[in-house]
């Protein structure tokens, strides 16, 4: 068993070891290594709640019982903080680039909650069709038009997918509420169904929906993983509630 490496990462991160008063000096490495390596000995499974998901999973089998099912749990537990951390992080990089979470791609994957929270509510768009096709070429505006009947089939077609579909008379009847409704939409509320629309794509994104991204490559790149997020994690779980395996020991 290899617990130097283990001790090691533990104590080089900034995780609470043990708690202190205001004015103690700052815990020496060989003394976090020593407390770490008592509490090892003397309970490991408070060891774990405390340190587990600093842990890689050949630690967890290697250095405990990988049998027990509280054991168990743990990996189980780890794996979906993993992976969840890491599609997290490589969402902010989509983000950042820029094109992932574009108006233009978020149409193509949601075409039918695009319309329906967005673009009916925008008429930029139009306006702005208009003037490109009366100031460009007319490749231009064939091209276009092409995209739009392209859109407006894959919208009819997601929209004939739908469980609850109201009738052609209820659907002519909201299409009219609807044009008479929309200038009446500020430019706030425009911004909250948008907002609204983003925060769902990206919902779509973290739970694994979207089919065009390979979730596996993502939950199993290490180099994904945010040391903060988990250092946050364990110092959130420190300061949780009392751990009564605590207790069950100092009994003992």
């Amino acid at each position: 068993m290899n617990l130097t490496s283990m001790f090691d990462r533990i104590c080089s991160s900034n995780i609470i070891i043990a708690s202190q008063q205001r004015n103690e000096p700052d815990l020496t490495y060989e003394q976090k290594y020593e407390i770490l390596n008592n509490l090892y000995k003397t309970n490991p499974i408070n060891f774990i709640y405390r340190f587990g998901s600093l842990l890689t999973d050949d630690e967890l089998k290697q250095n405990f019982d990988s049998n027990d099912d509280y054991i168990r749990q743990i990996l189980n537990s780890n794996r979906h903080k993993r992976s969840a951390n890491r599609r997290y992080t490589y969402m902010q990089q989509l983000i950042a680039d820029g094109s992932y979470f574009s108006d233009e791609a978020m149409k193509e994957r949601s075409p039918l909650l695009y319309e329906q929270m967005i673009e009916k509510y925008n008429d930029n768009e139009t306006k702005q069709l208009v003037t490109r096709t009366a100031n460009g070429p007319l490749a231009d505006f064939y091209m276009e038009h092409l995209e739009a009947i392209n859109h407006q089939e894959r919208v009819e077609k997601e929209f004939e997918n739908e469980e609850h579909v109201n009738d052609d008379d209820d659907s002519e009847s909201e299409s009219d509420d609807d044009d008479e409704n929309e200038q009446k939409y500020s430019s706030t509320e425009k911004n909250l169904y948008r907002q609204e629309f983003l925060a769902i794509q990206k919902e779509k994104f973290l739970n694994g929906e979207d089919s065009n991204i390979d979730y596996t490559s993502i939950d199993n790149n290490e180099n994904l993983d945010d040391i903060k997020i988990r250092e946050r994690d364990e110092e959130e779980k420190y300061f949780d509630d009392e751990d009564p395996y605590t207790y069950i020991n100092e009994e003992r």
